[in-house]
């Protein structure tokens, strides 16, 4: 018999990272359709934040066909969470105005929380440390 799951902390986290990499997308869409028709200048900091945004969407889609690696998501969005509220706070070369600077720290905020709280619920507790012990011990005697 299988006996499923389902954390809801661990998927409303999941949710709110998703959800915050989507609206990154928008926002930095928006600088490389300008950049891309000569209006301005492609920031350093918005190829930085563009590299992080594809390894994010890389990291969802491989979480989502093999759920074991959902850690890597946590991490990865807690470190684009970091990235775009320095960015969006403290880059001086972002020319962005004010109401997407604080649209993107606040991004960055969601995604560090939701990323905690993900890998928090990831942790395995002693209760499944001995059921696996227990599946391993009657496995050998196969």
């Amino acid at each position: 018999m299988i006996f499923l799951r389902i954390d809801l902390k661990t998927n409303l986290s999941f949710l709110l990272v998703l959800l915050s990499i989507i609206v990154l997308a928008f926002i930095e869409g928006i600088s490389i359709s300008r950049a891309l028709i000569k209006e301005v200048f492609i920031q350093g900091s918005d190829v930085q934040l563009i590299a992080f945004i594809i390894i994010a969407l890389f990291m969802i889609i491989i979480s989502t066909l093999k759920p074991n690696k959902l850690i890597l998501v946590s991490y990865s969005s807690m470190t684009l969470g970091l990235i775009v509220t320095i960015t969006g706070l403290f880059d001086p070369t972002n020319k962005a105005p004010d109401y997407i600077k604080v649209t993107e720290a606040v991004v960055g905020l969601i995604l560090i929380i939701g990323g905690f709280f993900m890998g928090r619920g990831l942790k395995i507790n002693e209760k499944d440390k001995e059921i696996v012990k227990e599946g391993i011990k009657n496995y050998k005697r196969l």
